[in-house]
Formats: structure tokens, sequence, C-alpha cells
């Protein structure tokens, strides 16, 4: 978990956002990453609001 946090942050750095790890880790630590592959896909949408999104999916 703290890789893909570790990804949030280097992503919005790269866009000079700061995300709030009391805001992003409980929705991350929600699911249960541990046991499954996730694509990450980030969009910004012409704005200074970063949406991520992640796709959970089942490991084969």
């Amino acid at each position: 978990m703290e890789g893909l946090y570790a990804t949030v942050e280097e992503t919005s750095g790269l866009l000079n956002i700061s995300p709030s790890r009391d805001k992003v880790w409980p929705i991350l630590s929600a699911y249960d990453l541990e046991k499954v592959v996730v694509a990450f896909r980030v969009t910004t949408r012409g704005s200074q609001d970063l949406d991520c999104r992640f796709t959970a999916l089942p490991l084969a």
C-alpha cells in the first residue's frame, strides 16, 4: 500500500499538487489492494484538480 500511495504522491508532484495523506490513505485502505493488480489512470481534465482512478483486477 505504501508503494501505491507513493505513486499517488509522485504523480501529484508532477502537477505541483500535494495530496493529503489523511484523505487519500483511508480510501486506499478501504480495499484489500494487497491481493489485486491495480490499473492506475490519472487525468486533470484541464483543471488544477487531480482525478485518480483505480481499477482493481483480481489476480489470475
